[in-house]
């Protein structure tokens, strides 16, 4: 009912004594005289309360505590026929993409864990990863709990990889540890960071300095890096 607290105590105390004047309620609920005079024109206008007078004095009381429910029904009612237009403010504001940064070893955690938060069992990351010295660059703690829990959610990662020991690391353990890799043999540009590819969501990592992660979340981007990416992979 959107009551204050000194609201809930006018609206109780004439509920328990009935009939009572301005003086006698702001006794009973501890309230200045001038704090209950402002309070109590609103509190009418809102149709909790009902005034009567006898022999030129002024009685404030309930009249019907039903009036709650009516109040509540209308504000129901209001917002029911809000919600058309708050809908389409949803719906654009859900065709936006959403950027999330992290940084450093910390951001590092976050990112992996938001990853695995992201996908569910059944589906597959898609990676392109330009870091041949990968093991150098994260935490073997980080990783480890990555990898295992991906494994748990029974989540494929797909990755294309430069050349290099790494690479080669991850194609002999890629049974056991749910990959797929295909390894390109031509390595024009190398790159220190990678991309990967789920649940409608892009992340970008580089690892030049520090640890440097940005995740798009937007199904249009998704849909364009998924092409480009199953186009090298088609191709190799």
């Amino acid at each position: 009912m959107n009551f204050s607290e000194k609201e809930a105590s006018i609206y109780l105390t004439l509920l328990e004594a009935g009939e009572v004047t301005a003086t006698d309620l702001a006794k009973r609920c501890n309230l200045k005289r001038t704090t209950l005079y402002n309070m109590l024109p609103e509190m009418q206008r809102r149709g909790f309360i009902k005034v009567t007078k006898n022999k030129g004095r002024k009685f404030y009381f309930i009249d019907d505590v039903r009036n709650l429910e009516q109040s509540l029904e209308e504000k129901t009612e209001a917002v029911r026929q809000m919600i058309p237009e708050l809908e389409k403010f949803h719906n654009i504001s859900r065709v936006k993409p959403r950027i999330i940064l992290y940084e450093g070893v910390i951001g590092m955690k976050r990112f992996y864990g938001d990853i695995i938060t992201s996908v569910s069992s059944g589906d597959s990351i898609l990676t392109y990863i330009g870091l041949q010295n990968f093991y150098d660059f994260v935490p073997k703690e980080i990783l480890e709990k990555y990898v295992g829990e991906r494994i748990r959610k029974r989540v494929v990662n797909k990755i294309i990889a430069h050349e290099s020991d790494v690479a080669r690391d991850w194609m002999n353990s890629a049974k056991n540890e749910l990959r797929e890799i295909k390894i390109l043999k031509e390595q024009k540009e190398i790159f220190s960071g990678d991309f990967k590819i789920f649940a409608n969501k892009v992340a970008f990592l580089s690892y030049d300095e520090d640890f440097f992660g940005v995740i798009v979340e937007s199904k249009g981007i998704h849909n364009m890096m998924k092409g480009l990416f199953y186009a090298v992979w088609n191709e190799n």
